[in-house]
């Protein structure tokens, strides 16, 4: 919001839009995977928070001189590059102290790949 607010933004707020499809898919496999196996949700935060620690300030960066923004309307975007690093090692720290079962690692692996092409039809769609 506090970026939206530095790039002059007036329009209708946008907590009220809608969600794209693929965004609604998203949280839906989040929520699912909440209720049907809750420890692979560190699976899909290791996806989100690695994409994050890896392309963020990258992202941010060409973000930035495509729409001409200035850094400080893209600090929520730049702020990922930095503090997603930290964010997966607090995580796999956690998964390691896990005794997973089978299931549970079947789990983990479905759900970081699902997670990841969720991701990427979110990106898709968000540019079309």
């Amino acid at each position: 919001m506090n970026d939206l607010q530095n790039t002059g933004y007036a329009k209708e707020d946008v907590r009220s839009s809608l969600p794209l499809p693929a965004c609604q898919n998203y949280v839906a496999f989040n929520y699912y995977v909440a209720l049907k196996m809750p420890i692979a949700r560190l699976a899909i935060a290791t996806v989100l928070e690695g994409i994050g620690a890896s392309y963020g300030a990258q992202y941010a960066r060409k973000t930035c001189e495509l729409l001409q923004l200035k850094p400080e309307q893209a600090q929520f975007y730049f702020g990922h590059g930095d503090t997603d690093v930290g964010h997966v090692a607090d995580i796999w720290r956690v998964i390691d102290a896990c005794e997973l079962n089978e299931e549970e690692m079947r789990w983990m692996c479905h759900a970081a790949k699902t997670a990841g092409t969720l991701y990427r039809q979110m990106y898709d769609e968000a540019l079309n």
